[in-house]
């Protein structure tokens, strides 16, 4: 397992594509787009969905789910993680353990 699997890389396709549309439909609206604030709000965007990923990946380890991705009797009807970003036979990588934790616990965030 990549030191990056648990962020789930496939999925964060779609940050830059949900932000390349905000941006064009401000720029449609002929409203100012200063680059700055648009490259800071991807990056903003990819850490944040980085660490949603991350934080269910750890999530997904504590309640026990499979490492090959099968479904176990505790998973809801509807449940599609990958599953398979997980370490047979083992806990949370350090990665998923260490975002999910600062993620939760950072300065400034509602849920905790």
């Amino acid at each position: 397992m990549r030191w990056y699997t648990p962020l789930r890389p496939p999925f964060l396709l779609l940050t830059p594509a949900c932000v390349a549309v905000g941006i064009a439909a401000a720029a449609a609206a002929r409203a100012p787009v200063a680059p700055l604030e648009a490259l800071l709000c991807l990056v903003g965007a990819l850490l944040a969905h980085a660490s949603v990923n991350a934080i269910d990946e750890h999530a997904d380890v504590a309640r026990g789910r499979s490492p090959t991705g099968a479904r176990t009797r505790d998973d809801y009807p509807v449940s599609r993680s990958s599953g398979g970003n997980q370490p047979a036979g083992k806990g949370s990588s350090p990665l998923a353990t260490a975002a999910s934790h600062a993620s939760w616990s950072s300065p400034g965030s509602s849920a905790r």
